[in-house]
C-alpha cells in the first residue's frame, strides 16, 4: 500500500500526528555544561575500561501511547503507572557488560511459581516505587 490514500484520507478529516504532552522538564544548559565539566575531571583519573555506565529504562505495559491521530491537539491522559524497571550496565569500552537488574513491584511475582531469582537465572529486586535506590545501586 502507498501513502497516498492514507495521506488523502487524512487530509479530508483533517487528522494529523500529534504528539500527546505529559510529564516534562527542563535542565538550563549551564547546569548541563558545568555538569560535563565535572565530570570530565572526575573520568580522568581511571582507564576506560573502569569506568561503566549504568542506565535505568523502564517498562510501561499498561502507558497509553503518547502520540497518535487526531483532529486536533489533546491533552494526554494520565498513564497507568504500572511498570517494571530495567538497569543495564557496561564500561565505557563495551567489553564488559553486566546481567541486566530487573526491578519490579511485587516481591514475590506469580509468575515465578515459588521460585526465586536466582534459581531462574535473573537478578530480581522489588520495591514500593519501581525505582532504583541506594542500596540496589550498591548491590
Amino acid at each position: 500500500l502507498s501513502n497516498g490514500w492514507l495521506q488523502h484520507f487524512k487530509e479530508q478529516h483533517n487528522l494529523k500526528e500529534w504528539h500527546f504532552h505529559g510529564e516534562a522538564g527542563l535542565v538550563p544548559p549551564a547546569d548541563v555544561n558545568s555538569a560535563v565539566q565535572h565530570l570530565c575531571t572526575l573520568t580522568n583519573q581511571f582507564a576506560p575500561e573502569d569506568i561503566f555506565n549504568m542506565d535505568e529504562s523502564g517498562l510501561n505495559d499498561r502507558m497509553p501511547p503518547d502520540q497518535g491521530l487526531a483532529s486536533q491537539q489533546c491533552s494526554s491522559m494520565k498513564g497507568n503507572k504500572h511498570w517494571i524497571s530495567l538497569v543495564f550496565t557496561a564500561n565505557l569500552t563495551g567489553m564488559e557488560h553486566l546481567p541486566p537488574m530487573f526491578i519490579g513491584h511485587s516481591f514475590q511475582p506469580w509468575c515465578f511459581k515459588k521460585k526465586t531469582s536466582a534459581q531462574l537465572g535473573c537478578d530480581y529486586h522489588a520495591n514500593k516505587k519501581v525505582w532504583m535506590t541506594g542500596g540496589l545501586f550498591q548491590k
